[in-house]
């Protein structure tokens, strides 16, 4: 088990999943992508596949996509959302003996997005170290990476921070999951893609990148969980050049495929690790 807490109830009772593709750009609402999955028995329905900008007018206002998220994720407590952002740093940046309290003090140790890559860099003689999950589930960057250190320091202040502090939902496994909350799952579309076998450039706009996005959604549905979506939504997912469609639907998926498995790992002696650092479903 990878928390240790008895559950509450099945898990299959989380009847709805949401899997966000995040992004900490200024132009956010241009870049997260929300997919929305409905559980039948052993089955997922994708029933809607919506860039976030179409859904709240706050414009290209980053913190307002931000409170827009929040007021999404309240009240919807059969559900589940997966977000593909790094939940923890790895140990060797934790100072606390916690997940919630290393949460709460976050913005006390990183004071910008410029900060907290600075000062990962300076602690890690410019190292970057990945997290004991990261490199069990292939994930391709360390949460303070160049191209990732944005997404992470938004989605821990701006996201996990204010669900921790106003106990809105239960982050896993670091938290019990409660019956009456909404749960909040870390994911990654390129481990998931990874762990099929199915990892390849598919983000672009060549005819070599849309074949790909084809094949992935070909495949990924199939595999494990059976996943049915409409031909609108094939069409969306596989007509984004960015890719970021695809990947929400994968995070819907691999949102889903957690609530299978939500306590079992491998190796239960990394159970502490996890807890500090985060967990990655796939």
């Amino acid at each position: 088990m990878v928390s240790g807490y008895a559950m509450e109830e099945d898990t299959w009772s989380k009847k709805k999943v949401y899997g966000i593709d995040f992004s900490g750009a200024k132009d956010a609402p241009k870049k997260i992508w929300i997919s929305e999955g409905a559980i039948t028995g052993h089955r997922l329905r994708i029933e809607n596949c919506w860039k976030l900008a179409d859904l709240t007018a706050a414009g290209t206002d980053r913190d307002q996509v931000f409170r827009f998220l929040m007021e999404f994720i309240k009240g919807k407590d059969h559900a589940a959302f997966g977000f593909d952002f790094p939940f923890g740093l790895p140990m060797v940046l934790v100072k606390d003996n916690n997940w919630a309290t290393f949460i709460m003090r976050f913005s006390h140790y990183y004071r910008s997005p410029e900060h907290f890559y600075r000062v990962c860099h300076e602690v890690t003689n410019g190292l970057e170290v990945k997290r004991l999950t990261d490199g069990v589930a292939k994930a391709p960057l360390c949460p303070y990476n160049i191209r990732l250190y944005r997404q992470t320091y938004f989605g821990i202040q701006e996201i996990l921070y204010p669900l921790v502090r106003d106990k809105i939902a239960c982050v896993l496994p670091m938290q019990r999951p409660l019956k009456a909350k909404p749960w909040i799952l870390e994911v990654c579309p390129a481990s998931t893609l990874k762990s099929e076998s199915l990892y390849c450039r598919y983000k672009g706009s060549s005819d070599s990148d849309m074949i790909a996005r084809k094949m992935i959604l070909e495949k990924i549905i199939t595999k494990g969980i059976k996943v049915d979506l409409s031909a609108e939504i094939r069409n969306i997912a596989i007509g984004d050049t960015h890719g970021d469609a695809l990947d929400s639907i994968i995070a819907a998926i691999a949102t889903c495929r957690a609530l299978h498995t939500l306590y079992e790992i491998k190796d239960p002696s990394k159970r502490e690790v996890y807890m500090r650092e985060g967990f990655i479903y796939i």
